[in-house]
This record gives structure tokens, C-alpha cells and sequence, in this order.
């Protein structure tokens, strides 16, 4: 696994257990935790989301806040892991081509 991916796996997995609390987390508390920019956050969503996970997004107020849907009961399985490192590798063919 090149060191580039294995963080981007790292990272996508950390962000979907801070998304399985149930009162979610800002995108400014993601970039904290995870020491990305907003941008990157937002690419990690779409990758989740590409894979099947459904990320909610509640606002109160001006707070906007995401988490994962309520419905979904998500361990961060082996399986799960190798969906976000093969998406990922995917992701460098396309790069690379």
C-alpha cells in the first residue's frame, strides 16, 4: 500500500467513526481531527457516499453538522477498510492514466 493511500484509508476511517456519533460533527471539527482542508473532507464524503453510505446533514441554526444516517448500523469492518483502500487504488489508475 503506497504511504499516500494508506493515510487517505486512515482518514476516511476516522471520519466515519466520528460521523457515527449520533450528534455528528461540523466540518470544522473534521478538519481539526483530521488536519485536512474543508475540501478534503468534502471529497471524503463523496467517496463514502460512492461506496454506499448515506451522510446526513442536519442544520440548526447556522450550525451544519453531518452524520451518518440514523438507519445504518456501521462497523468499520475489515471489509469496509478494503472497499475504502481498493476505492482508493482505483482512484490512482484513474490518476495515472
Amino acid at each position: 500500500m503506497s504511504t499516500e493511500r494508506g493515510r487517505q484509508t486512515k482518514r476516511q476511517w476516522l471520519l466515519m467513526q466520528a460521523l457515527k456519533n449520533r450528534n455528528g460533527a461540523n466540518v470544522d471539527q473534521l478538519c481539526n481531527l483530521l488536519k485536512v482542508h474543508r475540501r478534503t473532507i468534502y471529497r471524503d464524503f463523496e467517496i463514502l457516499a460512492d461506496l454506499g453510505f448515506k451522510i446526513q446533514k442536519d442544520q440548526d441554526q447556522s450550525i451544519v453538522r453531518y452524520r451518518l444516517e440514523v438507519s445504518q448500523d456501521v462497523s468499520v469492518t475489515p471489509d469496509v477498510t478494503l472497499n475504502l483502500y481498493s476505492r482508493n487504488i482505483k482512484g490512482e489508475d484513474h490518476e495515472n492514466s
